[in-house]
Parts: structure tokens; C-alpha cells; sequence
């Protein structure tokens, strides 16, 4: 257990992915403080998919870079721009 001389209210503001939910019945159990449920953001959404012009000259540049380093020597395409 952590002791703060903080109060709990101020220690919760603090942890932002932190969420308290307060007991169903308080009537029935005073002492018990409520659940504490830690929760993540969503993961952000897809990037939306390149148009296939785009695709198509990537791709084509790439076959280009592969067969460049197939063809030429080692020592050639080691110092040269990508």
C-alpha cells in the first residue's frame, strides 16, 4: 500500500488512465471505497491506404533499388544514395 500525504481525489486527477468506480451498494458496505479499473487510450485508426499510383511508383522503385544491387559490384551501391 502507498501512503500519501496527498489526498486520494488529488492522487486520482493525477493518473490520468486511472478510472474509480464508486461501490453498487453503499448502504450495504460503508467501508468499501469502490474499484479502481486502470484503462488504456484506443489504439489511433489505420492510415488510410495510399492510392495505387502511389503504390505502383513505390513498388517500381524498389524493383529498381534491387535489381541496381544485383547488378552493379558491392563497392559501387555501399557509398551510394538510396
Amino acid at each position: 500500500m502507498v501512503m500519501s500525504s496527498t489526498p486520494m481525489e488529488e492522487l486520482v486527477r493525477q493518473m490520468p488512465y486511472l478510472r474509480v468506480i464508486p461501490c453498487a451498494c453503499p448502504w450495504l458496505l460503508p467501508h468499501h471505497p469502490g474499484y479502481v479499473e486502470l484503462y488504456y487510450d484506443p489504439p489511433p485508426p489505420p492510415k488510410p491506404m495510399p492510392d495505387l499510383k502511389t503504390l505502383r511508383r513505390k513498388c517500381e522503385a524498389a524493383a529498381l533499388q534491387r535489381r541496381k544491387r544485383r547488378v552493379l559490384a558491392p563497392w559501387v551501391t555501399m557509398y551510394s544514395p538510396a
